[in-house]
C-alpha cells in the first residue's frame, strides 16, 4: 500500500470514530435556568433540561439514577423531573445520556446531593408552610406540608397545611382528601373540619351552577353539600362552646358570644335573665339580652327589658339600636326613629347601628333608605355575614335575583351556619317561582330550592319558628297539608308570640277542614296593625306577610369593650 492510500485509510477511520461531543444540563424553574455542578443539593420537585448540539440529529435523551434507567425524552425540549422525596437523602449519581442519528453520543454525569431537611422534623417545614401560605407563596407551602409528611407520614399538621393550600389553589378534591386524612387521625380536629366546610360548600356552589346538570339532581347535590358543610361547621361551634363551659360571672360575656354563634339564643337568655335584672346599668350584659330576645322572637319581653333599663339611663350606641329595631318591630315608627336618632348621636360609625337602620328599611319596604344604608354598610364591613344578607334581601327586593343569588353564595361562604340566609335564599326563590315569566318546570325548580333552603334553615336551628314556618308554607304550595299543619303547630310552639307562625297556622288549619279562629286571634294579638280583622289566609297571602314581617331580626352582634 502506498503512502496516499495508508493516509486515506487512516482518515476514514478517524471519521468512522463516533463522536464525543458536549452536553450541558440545567435546573429550571419557569424561565429560569441554573446549570448544573457536582455537589449540587436538591429537594422537593425539580425539572432537568438537556441542552447539546451535536453535528448530527439528536434522536433521543436517556436520564439515569444511579444505574436505573428513569425516562427518555425524544422530543425537545429534552427535560426530566425528578420528586426527591422518593429518593434517598445524600449522594446520588445521576446520568444523561444524548444519542444521534449516526450513534453518535455525549453524556453528562453528576453527583448531586438530596436533602430535603427531613431531620428538622415535619413541625418545622409545617411552621415554614404555614409562613409561605400566609404570603401566598402556595407552590412552596405544598412543598413544606410534603416534606413534612415525609419526615412524619402521621403529621396532621402537614396534611391540614396542605388541605388549606390546596384549597387556595381552588383544587378542591385534593383539599377535601387531606382534610378527610388529618380527620381520620384526630376526628376532632377543628382546622380539618373548618377546611372540610369550605370544601362542601364550594362543591354545592360548583354542582348547582354546572350547566347541563340535570335540576333536581344538581339541587339534591347542593343540599347534600351544604348539609356537610352545617355538619363540619357545627363541630367546630360546639368545641367552642364546650370550651367555653358553663355560664359564670366570670364569663357571661363570652358565654352569651358563644351561643350567639352557635344560634342558641334561648341557652344566653336564660343565662343573662338574672344577671341583668340585677345589673340593668351594664350595656354589655343588657345589650346581650335584648338582642338574644329579638333573635329568638321574644319581641314583648325586649321590649319590657328596655322600658325598664332606660330609666337608669345607661344606653349606648348599640342598645338605642336595639330599642329602635324593638319599636320598630312592635310598628311604633315614631320611637323606632327617636331610638336611631339617639343611636346615631352616640355612634354614628358603630356596626349595630347601622345593621339596625338596614333591617328597619328593609321591614319597612323603603328600599331607596333600603339601597342606602346597605351599600354603606357593604362599604363599611364587607364580607360579613350580615351585610351579605342585607345584600341578598336589596337583590331580591329589586328583583335582581341573580344578585340575591350571588350574595347568598358569598355570605355561605363566609358562614355556612347561617339560619337568616337560607331563610332569605328560599323566599327569593318563591317570589321567582311565582313570576310569571317562569315555565312549570322552571317554578317546579325553584320550589325544591325553597324546600331545600328552609331544610337548611332548620337544620341550623332545629327550634326555629322562622324556619319551622317556611317549611310548612312551602307544603302548603305543594299541598303537602298534613305537613304544613305539623310544621306550623310546631312554629306556635316555638315562638308563642310569633305571628308569622299563628298566621301560616291558620292557613294550614284551613286546608285540612279545621277551626283557625284561635290562631287568627293569636295573630291579631302579636301583629295588630298588620293583621287585624284579617280572613284565612291563601298559601301566597301567608307566605307574602312572613316574606316581609316573619323575618327575626338581622343585626350586627354587640361587641365587647
Amino acid at each position: 500500500m502506498n503512502t496516499i492510500a495508508i493516509a486515506a485509510a487512516l482518515l476514514a477511520m478517524h471519521n468512522a470514530r463516533p463522536e464525543k461531543f458536549a452536553v450541558d444540563v440545567y435546573l429550571t424553574n419557569g424561565s429560569d435556568r441554573v446549570k448544573v455542578a457536582a455537589g449540587t443539593t436538591l429537594s422537593g420537585e425539580k425539572t432537568f433540561r438537556v441542552i447539546s448540539q451535536p453535528k448530527s440529529p439528536v434522536t433521543g435523551v436517556e436520564f439515569y439514577v444511579g444505574d436505573d434507567l428513569r425516562d427518555k425524552d425524544e422530543s425537545t425540549p429534552y427535560e426530566f423531573k425528578i420528586d426527591t422525596l422518593n429518593e434517598e437523602e445524600g449522594d446520588v449519581k445521576m446520568t444523561f445520556k444524548v444519542f444521534t442519528t449516526n450513534g453518535d453520543t455525549g453524556e453528562a454525569s453528576f453527583v448531586l446531593k438530596i436533602d430535603n431537611g427531613l431531620s428538622k422534623g415535619a413541625g418545622f417545614h409545617v411552621d415554614a408552610g404555614n409562613a409561605f401560605l400566609g404570603e401566598g407563596k402556595l407552590e412552596d407551602a405544598i412543598q413544606s406540608g410534603r416534606i413534612a409528611l415525609k419526615a412524619d407520614p402521621n403529621s396532621v399538621g402537614a396534611r391540614i397545611l396542605l388541605a388549606r393550600t390546596f384549597f387556595n389553589q381552588r383544587q378542591f378534591d385534593k383539599a377535601q382528601k387531606f382534610a378527610e386524612d388529618a380527620l381520620g387521625i384526630d376526628k376532632e380536629n377543628l382546622e380539618a373540619l373548618a377546611v372540610l366546610s369550605s370544601v362542601k360548600v364550594q362543591q354545592a356552589f360548583t354542582v348547582v351552577n354546572r350547566p347541563g346538570t340535570d335540576r333536581t339532581e344538581s339541587i339534591n347535590l347542593m343540599k347534600s353539600a351544604l348539609e356537610g358543610a352545617i355538619d363540619s361547621r357545627r363541630k367546630v361551634i360546639d368545641a367552642q362552646v364546650a370550651k367555653t363551659g358553663e355560664a359564670t360571672d366570670a364569663n357571661l360575656v363570652a358565654f352569651a358570644d358563644t351561643c350567639f354563634v352557635a344560634q342558641e339564643y334561648n341557652r344566653a337568655i336564660n343565662a343573662l335573665r338574672k344577671p341583668v335584672s340585677a345589673q340593668l346599668d351594664k350595656p354589655e350584659l343588657l345589650n346581650r339580652f335584648v338582642y338574644a330576645l329579638l333573635r329568638d322572637n321574644r319581641l314583648q319581653e325586649a321590649v319590657n327589658t328596655l322600658k325598664t333599663a332606660k330609666k337608669l339611663g345607661k344606653f349606648d350606641a348599640y342598645t338605642y339600636a336595639l330599642e329602635a329595631i324593638a319599636m320598630a318591630d312592635s310598628n311604633l315608627d315614631t320611637l323606632a326613629d327617636d331610638a336611631i336618632r339617639e343611636a346615631l348621636l352616640t355612634d354614628p360609625e358603630s356596626l349595630g347601628v347601622k345593621s339596625a337602620q338596614a333591617y328597619i328599611a328593609l321591614k319597612r319596604n323603603n328600599t331607596k333608605v333600603f339601597g342606602e344604608v346597605t351599600r354603606a354598610l357593604n362599604k363599611d364591613s364587607a364580607r360579613r355575614p350580615e351585610t351579605f344578607y342585607f345584600l341578598s334581601a336589596l337583590a331580591n327586593r329589586t328583583n335582581d335575583y341573580e344578585g340575591g343569588r350571588k350574595a347568598f353564595e358569598s355570605s355561605i361562604r363566609v358562614e355556612p351556619f347561617d339560619h337568616d340566609m337560607y331563610v332569605e335564599r328560599g323566599n327569593a326563590a318563591i317570589a321567582l317561582a311565582q313570576s310569571a315569566k317562569l315555565s312549570g318546570s322552571e317554578r317546579t325548580a325553584q320550589l325544591q330550592i325553597a324546600r331545600v333552603m328552609f331544610d337548611l334553615a332548620l337544620k341550623v336551628r332545629p327550634s326555629s319558628p322562622t324556619a319551622l314556618t317556611s317549611i310548612a308554607l312551602i307544603n302548603l304550595f305543594d299541598s303537602k297539608y298534613d305537613e304544613a299543619l305539623r310544621y306550623a303547630e310546631a312554629a306556635t310552639k316555638a315562638g308563642p308570640s310569633y305571628a308569622a307562625g299563628w298566621y301560616t297556622y291558620a292557613a294550614a288549619l284551613s286546608r285540612k277542614n279545621q277551626d283557625p279562629r284561635i290562631a287568627l286571634r293569636k295573630s291579631e294579638e302579636n301583629d295588630a296593625r298588620n293583621l287585624a280583622g284579617v280572613s284565612v289566609p291563601t298559601a301566597e297571602v301567608a307566605w307574602t306577610y312572613f316574606n316581609k314581617s316573619g323575618r327575626a331580626p338581622v343585626v350586627t352582634m354587640p361587641s365587647r369593650g
